[in-house]
């Protein structure tokens, strides 16, 4: 019952955006900008800041839906939005302020992900094949998938086609265009493999 007003009084707040499932305890900050839609929903013991955006973007093609799991901390002006794909982010995962994700070619984040300020995951990209003919307005696509307990340093830019393995950790300021291993440590612009961890 509890639960049924407080999300009453949202709906009020929030007037035109959407809550397929929620789950509690959590804590939502000022200026959330919410709409889940698609069998979208967010897990229990969640932790929303101020002045973040989770949206499905209102199209009617594709597969698009956010998932959140449980146990997860989304900072300050955090962007996490479907643009027409999927993002489904697992448990225990921390997302650092100022970050966006979009989730066109699909994303999948782990569970156990530490993820610092700044961070930027782009799943499209513009055609470059044929600039003179009008390339750069076809997308093409490509999902991102993010292992379990990867630490990721601030200032982090991650492309489309991406798989970063298990444990990983990418240093700060690096911007990663091809897999990353298991257990290993990248870094650079492009971002490559320095160690391995274990």
């Amino acid at each position: 019952m509890i639960l049924y007003r407080f999300v009453g009084r949202v709906r009020a707040i929030f007037k035109g955006f959407f809550f397929t499932r929620l789950n509690h305890p959590y804590f939502i900050g000022k200026s959330l900008k919410l709409n889940l839609q698609n069998g979208s929903y967010i897990g229990k013991n969640i932790k929303v800041s101020d002045n973040c955006s989770i949206i499905v973007w209102p199209k009617p093609f594709g597969e698009q839906y956010i998932k959140i799991g449980s146990n997860v901390e989304i900072s300050r002006n955090v962007e996490i939005i479907s643009h027409g794909g999927y993002v489904e982010i697992g448990d225990n995962v921390f997302i650092g302020p100022n970050s966006q994700i979009q989730g066109k070619g699909g994303v999948l984040i782990k569970n156990g992900c530490k993820i610092a300020a700044n961070f930027f995951l782009a799943s499209s990209d513009h055609d470059l094949s044929d600039i003179s003919s009008g390339s750069l307005e076809r997308e093409v696509l490509g999902n991102v998938i993010i292992g379990e307990n990867v630490w990721i340093g601030a200032n982090v830019t991650v492309t489309k086609n991406v798989v970063i393995g298990d444990n990983s950790v990418i240093a700060a300021g690096s911007v990663v265009t091809k897999d990353v291993a298991s257990n290993t440590l990248a870094a650079g612009v492009p971002a490559k493999t320095k160690r391995l961890l274990y």
